[in-house]
């Protein structure tokens, strides 16, 4: 019995789990339009209030007036905190800062505090908004020290003078200047339009590797124990095709549909949702080497497995492991270093950073053979596995 024969007996028995390769096919599609729109963050202006409890600080009308001249916030003045907290249980402010009576007075005995309360029912929004808020206030930083040191220095070179005299000067000063000592003249280029993973591209790349996960571990090893409680399994072995090429037959079978999942998904994804395919070359090759992998474990798992509860039960136990700590379901780069790490060594988190590198950053073979070298031990680790036990029973047979 041939490779290409047990091949044609595994196609030939599709017809019978038509409707779940369906399904394995059709909900990943309507997950990622779901979870890609939900996830997806396309303001161009975020909503913040102000109340200024200092109106007689020069320093706090600084911080209004700039705050306001951003072209990425669109500011809203409010006189009290009452009416901010009800602005943003409305909707209508993602948060607001509360700029505190003596604001001047208290920077000038230690470090004044700003309040700045968001509103995280969004997270992708606050994010955003907090970026804008608190890499504004760094340079609202940088401008306060120079003012305390122009004071400073005052204060040293005549002790005659008043230090709020200083500071209303150095305020001044500053504030006139239209350019810096060194004017930097900032231009804009473009060169790659995906820079971060966005909510289409996280959502094609983690739901194509769960759903391969769920199509090699858990229908694969399905497949697989089903032939062995019926028998067929049995007198396959006692065939003269060898171990290896009966279970190369059947992750080839496996893998394939796995493959065309890849294709179907990233297909749509690129055309309807923009999502960079990066390397081609490179990406093909990652999603064989993970298809291989998890159809590898999917054979483990059905040798291992006496009933087909006890497959379904290992199957989503592993994939409910490999999934949320693999970076599937959320980027990687949201979570603490520490989940990183575990990712890292996992070979879904080893195909979603590798996936990051190939259609993100656009880097080569080499920038992503840590990750394939964790996939591939996987696998290696799997079907050694698989033919230990495999090999053992056909001596029982």
């Amino acid at each position: 019995m041939t490779f290409f024969t047990l091949l044609g007996k595994e196609f030939a028995n599709l017809r019978k789990n038509i409707g779940v390769i369906l399904i394995l096919f059709l909900v990943p599609l309507f997950i990622i339009f779901i979870m890609g729109y939900a996830f997806a963050d396309d303001e161009t202006q975020y909503s913040l209030g102000i109340i200024n409890n200092d109106k007689d600080s020069i320093l706090a009308q600084e911080i209004v007036k700039n705050l306001d001249d951003v072209k990425a916030l669109e500011v809203y003045g409010f006189d009290t905190t009452k009416g901010a907290e009800l602005a943003v249980e409305e909707g209508k402010i993602l948060g607001y800062i509360d700029i505190p009576q003596n604001f001047e007075k208290n920077e000038e005995y230690g470090q004044a505090q700003i309040n700045f309360v968001v509103d995280n029912t969004y997270p992708i929004k606050t994010s955003a908004l907090k970026s804008i808020v608190e890499g504004y206030l760094e340079k609202y930083n940088e401008k306060t020290t120079a003012v305390h040191t122009a004071v400073n220095v005052g204060m040293k070179v005549n002790s005659d003078c008043k230090p709020d005299k200083l500071v209303t000067l150095a305020t001044d000063y500053l504030s006139s200047r239209d350019n810096d000592v060194i004017e930097v003249v900032t231009k804009y280029t473009q060169t790659n339009q995906y820079q971060v993973m966005s909510s289409f591209n996280q959502t094609t790349c983690g739901m194509t590797a769960m759903f391969i996960l769920f199509l090699c571990i858990l229908w694969g090893s399905g497949n697989f124990l089903e032939e062995r409680l019926e028998g067929t399994m049995t007198r396959l072995l006692v065939s003269p095709a060898g171990f290896g090429t009966i279970f190369t037959a059947k992750l080839f079978y496996i893998g394939f549909l796995a493959f065309m999942q890849f294709v179907t998904f990233f297909s749509i994804g690129h055309f309807f949702l923009n999502v960079p395919i990066g390397n081609s070359g490179l990406l093909i090759l990652l999603n064989l080497i993970f298809i291989a992998a998890a159809a590898a474990i999917g054979l483990l798992i059905s040798l291992i497995a006496k009933t087909r509860i006890m497959s379904i039960g290992l199957s989503f136990f592993i994939i409910m492991i490999f999934s949320p700590l693999g970076g599937l379901w959320f980027p990687l780069s949201t979570v603490p270093e520490i989940l990183v790490n575990i990712a890292r060594v996992l070979p879904s988190g080893a195909y979603m950073l590798a996936i990051e590198k190939i259609i993100i950053k656009q880097q080569s073979f080499f920038d992503i053979l840590p990750n394939i070298i964790v996939i591939i031990i996987y696998f290696i680790v799997a079907w050694l596995a698989s033919a230990v036990i495999g090999i053992k029973r056909k001596r029982t047979v």
